[in-house]
């Protein structure tokens, strides 16, 4: 079973990281698991579809999972929300949207998606190249098991 790749620090707020596009690689500050919002990284937990209760009140199926995919991660392309959606109903899984800054504008270059338990589940590479393809890969070490 693989294990989740410990962090080398570069500087005490910056990690190494290490895949082919150097634009990337100098932006990143940290990846780690669960609930993060990064210089190159948003993720969520987000809950099964039916699940209904949150903070003493009882919601309609889908109303909750629907709001984890509106908040931090709503920004991650609709195709990787829909294999949530898909896969969903009943489990939870973790949504890591990857990027970086060009112009005040974010590029993405891709999604992970993993269970609470950080086994993968599914990922999606959203442009192609071996550059940004090599974020995802290198990426997908710290956070799926």
């Amino acid at each position: 079973m693989r294990t989740i790749k410990k962090k080398e620090w570069v500087t005490p707020n910056r990690m190494r990281f290490e895949s082919l596009h150097k634009t990337f690689n100098r932006q990143v500050s940290m990846i780690t698991t669960g609930n993060q919002i990064g210089n190159t990284v948003l993720s969520s937990y987000i809950r099964p579809y039916n699940e209904t209760k949150c903070n003493g009140f009882t919601r309609s199926p889908g109303h909750l999972q629907e709001y984890d995919l509106g908040c931090f991660v709503k920004e991650a392309p609709g195709m990787a929300k829909d294999w949530v959606r898909e896969h969903g109903r009943e489990k939870s899984f973790i949504l890591y949207l990857f990027f970086h800054w060009r112009n005040q504008e974010r590029i993405i270059h891709g999604v992970i998606i993993t269970d609470d338990e950080h086994n993968h589940a599914k990922t999606f590479y959203f442009r192609r190249g071996y550059k940004s393809e090599s974020v995802i890969d290198e990426a997908r070490k710290y956070v799926v098991n």
